[in-house]
């Protein structure tokens, strides 16, 4: 593991973020020969650079943007997750049936619905789409081309 010095006095806590990250990807990248993401080799036909273009424009708080960096990577300690590193036996929701994934809690499970619902008519507005073309997938890899709104040709 690679030594960080803390901030210096001279340095924001923004740029000694930025420090951080910037060392933290490229041990990533290095570790495994590969400059791919894990989860970039795990969904292939997601457009990440707009993922990334969708997270970091937005004018998200750290805090948002470092919860929308979890959730989009899946380090989120679910049941499937835990199943799949063997640190429990089974893979069900603690509340349902169903299998404990990240997207289930987020869309299906106990105040899931609602709030997906309120999430997807906040999108479709912004996008000015129909509610109903705004998939689930979204919550988790927000993968859409914002449109600016039409040109006003009345003038």
């Amino acid at each position: 593991m690679a030594y960080i010095p803390p901030p210096g006095p001279q340095e924001t806590m923004k740029k000694f973020k930025n420090r951080l990250y910037g060392v933290l990807l490229t041990m990533a990248t290095r570790s495994n020969g590969t400059s791919e993401l894990r989860i970039a080799r795990k969904y292939p036909g997601i457009e990440w650079l707009q993922v990334w273009a969708n997270v970091h424009t937005t004018g998200l708080s750290d805090l948002i943007k470092s919860t929308w960096y979890v959730a989009i990577h899946e380090i989120i300690p679910t049941n499937e997750r835990l199943s799949a590193i063997h640190l429990t036996t089974t893979t069900s929701c603690v509340r349902c049936v169903a299998t404990d994934t990240l997207l289930h809690r987020l869309i299906a499970c106990e105040e899931g619905p609602v709030i997906w619902t309120w999430t997807k008519t906040r999108i479709a507005a912004i996008l000015r789409i129909h509610p109903t073309h705004v998939p689930p997938e979204w919550t988790l890899r927000p993968n859409f081309h914002h449109c600016p709104p039409p040109k006003d040709r009345s003038r």
